[in-house]
């Protein structure tokens, strides 16, 4: 019974998936004369933030999110932002009391002073607004600044005090997440239609993660590599 529940949450997070990928190429061809297109992958550092006192903060992890941003332009240098990326995130807690982790189908208990190492996976659609200079030569400068909402797709863990490495811990993570995000950088024209992007984003998640008692967040400061059309 408990892999048929898996099995139905995994398609219908897949089905979710395809429905949004559906909208945003639906969308597209109707807002296309202001309309600008890019790809992008960021690097990026990520931790977890635990609002509770015998909950702390160990090791950030190292992950990469890379997608698709759309601009859709309602002035000359005023655009409503979106699009969809998927993406890698985590971090380590050390849990002062004792705390359920659910591994696979079986619920563990793990002892007092017990170290979690999250590797999490999301799909991410933001919404929000970027505003550009005028080009200053071959380059413009922008700032960006929204909302995201976070579908988890994958989450695994290591406790190597209980030998686990990398097991399933999907069911111990809540399918819906969000945050607020800002940032900026620079784009280098290299034609009149494309141009190379370089910024840094932060991300601060406000929902709890986690199904334990414990509130737990997300943070992440990304370097945003991407190319606009």
């Amino acid at each position: 019974m408990l892999k048929l529940i898996h099995k139905l949450q995994v398609k219908q997070k897949t089905r979710f998936f395809s429905l949004v990928v559906t909208l945003i190429i639906v969308c597209i061809p109707s807002f296309s004369q202001n309309i600008k297109l890019g790809v992008f992958i960021d690097p990026q550092l990520s931790w977890l933030y635990p609002d509770a006192k015998n909950v702390e903060k160990e090791a950030m992890d190292f992950g990469l999110n890379g997608g698709l941003m759309i601009n859709r332009y309602f002035q000359k240098n005023y655009a409503l932002y979106s699009g969809i990326s998927i993406g890698t995130q985590g971090g380590s807690l050390q849990y002062d009391d004792e705390v359920l982790l659910q591994v696979y189908d079986e619920v563990d208990t793990l002892p007092a002073g017990s170290t979690v190492n999250y590797k999490l996976k999301y799909i991410t659609i933001p919404l929000g607004l970027k505003l550009k200079t005028n080009q200053i030569g071959y380059f413009t400068y922008f700032a960006q600044v929204g909302f995201s909402g976070k579908i988890n797709i994958s989450a695994r863990a290591d406790v190597a005090s209980e030998n686990i490495k990398n097991d399933n811990i999907l069911k111990s993570i809540k399918f819906f997440n969000a945050g607020y995000f800002f940032g900026g950088g620079i784009e280098y024209s290299i034609s009149s239609e494309t141009s190379l992007m370089l910024g840094l984003i932060y991300t601060n998640g406000f929902l709890d993660i986690t199904e334990n008692p414990y509130k737990i967040t997300t943070r992440d400061l990304a370097i945003r590599l991407g190319i606009m059309f």
